[in-house]
This record gives C-alpha cells, structure tokens and sequence, in this order.
C-alpha cells in the first residue's frame, strides 16, 4: 500500500511538472507493466485510483480536518498505516462513498476491526 501511495504522489508531482495530462498515465501504466510483468494493479484505471487516493487524504488535510504531516514517509504517518491496514479494494470504495477524512477513517477502522474479527474466527474453525 505504501507504494500505491507513493506513486500516487508520483503521479500529482508529474502532473503538475508535465503538460502530458492523461497521456502520462497511459504511458506510465504501460511502463510499469512492461517493467513488472507479474504483477497487476497497473492499469490506467487503478493509476487513476492512486492518484485520487492520495489527493482525498491530502486535500482533506490541508485544510485542516486531520494533521497528516510528514507525508513523504508514509510508513510513519498513523494515518497512513491506518488506510494502509485494508485492502486496496476497500479503499477505493471508502474514498468513493464519504466526502471526509473523519467518515472515512471511521469506516477504515470498522473495516479493520471486521478484518480481524473474520480472520480470528476462520483460525478459530482451523483449530
């Protein structure tokens, strides 16, 4: 997820440096498929996802709902290990559904909490 957030980061950085608009995801999307040819998750679409991911936590807090300082060590900042904790799926549709950080942070803990619930009780049935 830390990547998913850096290069999210990446992504507003050469948008604002470049004049290439939507053509830098296109090419980005299949440089990184061409250079990770095992791995999915590169596609314009979800380089699309990254990006919007990280300007609704970053937006959001620079108007001040929520101190997310520090924001270019990820694995540091509390709120990043939070959105971090949950699937990538999970994320995309928080961001979709709530306008703000407070609602999406509430959901993100809820997720966590049924997260660990559900696999304490799928270990519990193993054992």
């Amino acid at each position: 997820m830390n990547f998913y957030w850096q290069l999210g980061a990446d992504i507003i950085t050469k948008q604002h440096e470049s004049q290439w608009g939507n053509g830098l995801l296109k090419q980005l999307s299949h440089d990184l498929m061409a250079e990770f040819p095992d791995m999915k998750g590169f596609s314009i679409t979800n380089l699309k996802y990254m990006r919007q991911w990280y300007l609704f936590y970053n937006e959001h807090s620079a108007i001040g709902q929520q101190p997310v300082g520090q924001l270019s060590a990820p694995e540091k900042t509390p709120l990043i290990q939070k959105i971090s904790s949950i699937p990538w799926g999970h994320n995309i549709t928080i961001i979709a559904k709530y306008k703000t950080i407070d609602e999406a942070i509430f959901y993100v803990v809820k997720t966590t909490t049924s997260l660990i619930f559900a696999n304490q009780s799928s270990l519990g049935k193993l054992l």
